[in-house]
């Protein structure tokens, strides 16, 4: 067989070298584009090594509410006022943790939860109001005893029985008169003890810190003051220590432990009210 002349001698599986391009090297597969590796479906962000959406959102949650507590330590550290103001204008009088739980980054977050608030020492001058209370009802009966020794009271009785005889034009007899003494002075007695008991529960709740019982006993106050001007001794001071212990119970001390008071009490009613849920 001839050879055709500017023919290479290749095999059949080799290409044409060009002549120009120089020697051949070593062929290289061509590796083509990149292809961005699979997504890996089904792994958790614990199998990453990072916390899940929702430990971050409780950690982000948590920071914030230390951050308002720090504020409102704070706050209420620089003030003696039993109604402790939110950092964010939370106005007096708000109730600790009776608001809308804070979201982070949210403007409701001036409402985050307060620690209970802690009862207030009770003041000196509830002390003294408390015992000046008392010692007008004792007064009263003091009071009672010597009009009981110092006036006749069959004089009183037959005054009575006049006027009566004169209004009904009927003549009581002799029995109906002996069984008038007992009636009246049992009448008395009644009284006297219905006060001495409206005293003392003024007295007692005006110590736990009631109003309502503060505003009772500034009525029986007031109402005292016609007796000032008796003739008996023992009436007229009882009148000065009343208004004495009223006024002691209207005092900025005073005023500032009905207030915690109260912000106590509806604070357990609300726990009670959510336990009950």
């Amino acid at each position: 067989m001839t050879e055709q002349p500017g023919t290479p001698d290749h095999g059949p599986d080799e290409t044409p070298q060009d002549p120009q391009a120089g020697p051949a090297g070593p062929q290289t597969p061509d590796a083509g584009p990149q292809r961005p590796a699979p997504p890996q479906y089904g792994l958790r962000s614990a199998d990453l090594g990072l916390p899940s959406p929702y430990e971050q959102y409780r950690a982000r949650e948590q920071a914030e509410r230390d951050r308002h507590a720090r504020e409102q330590a704070a706050h209420a550290a620089q003030t003696a006022w039993p109604y402790r103001q939110l950092p964010g204008g939370g106005g007096r009088g708000q109730q600790p943790g009776w608001g809308p739980q804070p979201w982070p980054g949210h403007e409701a977050a001036q409402f985050a939860p307060m620690d209970p608030p802690t009862p207030m020492p009770r003041p000196r001058t509830l002390h003294w109001a408390y015992w000046l209370i008392l010692a007008a009802a004792l007064l009263g009966v003091l009071g009672t005893v010597w009009t009981y020794t110092h006036l006749d009271f069959n004089a009183l009785i037959d005054q009575g029985i006049r006027q009566a005889e004169a209004q009904t034009g009927e003549t009581l007899t002799s029995s109906m008169r002996d069984a008038m003494v007992p009636v009246t002075i049992g009448a008395l007695v009644v009284v006297q003890l219905i006060s001495i008991g409206l005293y003392t529960m003024v007295a007692v709740f005006i110590r736990r810190g009631r109003h309502w019982a503060r505003v009772l006993g500034t009525v029986f106050a007031a109402i005292s003051l016609a007796g000032l001007f008796s003739s008996n001794l023992f009436d007229a001071a009882q009148v000065i220590v009343g208004v004495a212990a009223i006024v002691l119970s209207w005092m900025p001390l005073s005023a500032a432990y009905f207030a915690n008071a109260k912000l106590v009490r509806d604070h357990q009613r609300f726990q009670r009210f959510q336990s009950h849920r």
